[in-house]
């Protein structure tokens, strides 16, 4: 009897630590995160509404493409986020699609989602 108790409370174990793992990377994904560094690019959307900034360099802290929609992303500081060469901070959660003209047709930007608060430097 007491091997039945210990192969279920192992199974348990790992269960229980297998729905943390992923729950906990939900959890991460849906409440976003953070990002900085300098803005190296500037992609207009427009097939669509906003800018797709590309935050990246050799020493940024937190580089990656996000998209910029104006009435959802809140811009703080100096306003600069359509800039390269400027540094920003900012929270990203959620994503919405940038849509690029491109030849005869609107084609998708990739981005790793929404900036939702961004400060700049200058």
């Amino acid at each position: 009897m007491s091997k039945k108790i210990l192969v279920t409370l192992v199974f348990v174990l790992i269960l229980a630590s297998f729905l943390w793992l992923l729950l906990s990377g939900i959890q991460a994904y849906a409440f976003g995160g953070v990002f900085g560094g300098i803005v190296s690019l500037v992609k207009y959307c427009t097939c669509s509404v906003g800018h797709v900034i590309t935050v990246g360099s050799p020493d940024s802290p937190r580089p990656g493409v996000f998209h910029f929609v104006p009435g959802k992303s809140q811009l703080f500081a100096y306003g600069q986020i359509a800039s390269p060469g400027v540094w920003v901070l900012g929270t990203v959660s959620g994503t919405s699609p940038c849509l690029m003209w491109v030849g005869s047709s609107c084609v998708p930007v990739p981005n790793e989602g929404d900036i939702g608060l961004v400060g700049t430097s200058r």
